[in-house]
């Protein structure tokens, strides 16, 4: 992250458009809709979401995350690991405790969910009776009340499949790179969508289209500035399922405080409703 603060975990990170709160423009595209073991559970609504502070590409892009709780790391000034636990829900809490047992996280007020550690596992447990195992920083299984679950394998190369308790697959995930792009392609049983990843300003990996691949269709566009030298901001977005929705959106540096050396982009967007089944242009 460009920069940590509780006001991340204050907003509603499902809600598309920019939150008042911090000016941050937020986008959220559905992966899948996981209806797991035969309707017994877990049932898990998996989505990307764009982090306009988020440098990091998970496989769809730089700041596009990946919607499943799990724990990042990054390097401190004084090249200490800072490790900071997300959830499901987009909550980001720093962790400052680093011994088995309970977990302690910065600013964590709510009993909604409690987090336990043991060796590089991490497990969540939440309120709602789910339970998320974390393994070296990422979800890789997910318990519903019942004792049903899904687990998540993970590829190499940042693909990865979503299986039931008896192995059958829920979601697969191929990614097919060349000079030009990455496609990232998610199959579910409703079909195979493509997600391209182009450059942008030579080595900033960008999420640039969306595609369905049965019909051969265009779903989602988007148009990118670049910030702080390694972050993407969204500029232009358009959604041929949303009425063919073209979303502006400008920015302007936001006054920061002391010791933050950063440039903090608020977002102002200008947004455009599109009726044609033609699909008018975007201006």
């Amino acid at each position: 992250m460009l920069f940590y603060s509780n006001a991340f975990n204050l907003i509603n990170w499902f809600e598309n458009g920019v939150d008042s709160s911090t000016l941050m423009y937020i986008q959220n595209i559905m992966l899948a809709k996981i209806h797991a073991n035969f309707l017994n559970g877990p049932n898990v609504d998996l989505y990307i979401r764009f982090n306009q502070f988020s440098a990091v590409d998970y496989g769809f892009g730089i700041g596009w995350e990946l919607g499943l709780s799990r724990v990042d790391e990054e390097t401190g000034e004084d090249g200490s690991v800072i490790k900071t636990l997300v959830l499901l829900n987009g909550e980001r809490y720093r962790i400052t405790s680093s011994a088995d047992g309970d977990v302690s996280l910065q600013y964590k007020q709510t009993l909604v969910f409690k987090v336990v550690k043991k060796g590089d596992v991490y497990t969540i447990y939440n309120k709602n009776g789910l339970v998320e195992t974390v393994d070296n920083g990422r979800t890789v299984k997910i318990t519903d009340r019942n004792g049903t679950s899904i687990s998540i394998v993970w590829n190499e190369d940042g693909s990865f499949s979503i299986n039931n308790d008896d192995g059958s697959a829920l979601v697969k995930t191929s990614i097919l790179s060349d000079e030009n792009k990455t496609t990232h392609s998610v199959t579910t049983p409703r079909g195979t969508i493509d997600y391209v990843v182009q450059p942008l300003d030579g080595n900033l990996m960008a999420l640039a289209e969306v595609n369905d691949t049965n019909p051969d269709r265009r779903l989602f566009s988007m148009e990118y500035l670049s910030h702080n030298d390694k972050y993407l901001a969204i500029k232009k977005f358009i959604s041929s399922l949303s009425f063919y929705q073209c979303e502006n959106i400008s920015y302007e540096n936001l006054k920061c405080p002391p010791g933050l050396n950063v440039n903090v982009l608020g977002s102002l967007p200008s947004i455009r409703f599109f009726v044609n089944l033609f699909g008018l242009p975007c201006i």
